[in-house]
């Protein structure tokens, strides 16, 4: 558990299990947080995870080879950086994770919670599989410009999810599994063009 404020610089590897920090840096407020200065690179192996409650921004540029953030309450903003990695990005927690730019992500997991593609990238990875009960992907509904998503959704036996649509999308990935999947359209031009037989 990390309370305090530092202002080291430097690469922060969590290589398993939770490291638990009071706040973290970002280019909008206070630069520096528990990990300190808010360019600080946080890599994610092993399924390690970074785990925070309450409200508040991020700026460390995240690699997830495999682990999360576990956002315990209130709403946390990536906010001038983004996700990168081959691996599995997991967002814990029954709080909310908001991305605002486009990531480069293999696997988005949504264990529990909400994630919000406040950006309205449609980036938050190649594939979302929405592992918990009633988790949710949100897209911002932009009714002013259309956009693509390729991402292929999977929710798997006994689990149970729900993707909120952007308004003018087209939703061209797949959606794959046998748990329980709520489909929200925000408003009137929303195109499912991608195959959802198998689900």
């Amino acid at each position: 558990i990390l309370r305090n404020v530092s202002t080291f610089t430097g690469k922060i590897e969590v290589n398993n299990g939770v490291l638990e920090v009071a706040s973290l840096g970002s280019n909008e407020g206070a630069a520096t947080g528990s990990l300190g200065q808010y360019a600080n690179e946080i890599v994610l192996n092993n399924g390690g995870m970074i785990s925070i409650k309450g409200d508040g921004k991020m700026s460390h540029p995240v690699t997830a080879n495999e682990g999360g953030i576990e956002v315990v309450s209130g709403t946390i903003t990536l906010s001038g950086s983004t996700v990168k990695g081959n691996g599995t990005f997991i967002k814990a927690g029954a709080g909310q994770f908001n991305f605002s730019g486009a990531n480069q992500i293999e696997t988005l997991r949504i264990d529990g919670g909400k994630v919000y593609d406040e950006g309205d990238s449609h980036a938050v990875g190649k594939t979302v599989v929405f592992n918990g009960t009633k988790v949710e992907l949100q897209h911002m509904n932009s009714t002013y410009s259309y956009s693509t998503d390729n991402a292929n959704f999977v929710v798997p036996e006994g689990k149970s999810g729900k993707l909120t649509m952007d308004g003018r999308c087209s939703y061209r990935g797949s959606l794959t599994g046998s748990g329980n999947f709520e489909v929200v359209s925000s408003f009137s031009r929303n195109f499912i063009e991608g195959d959802w037989s198998a689900f």
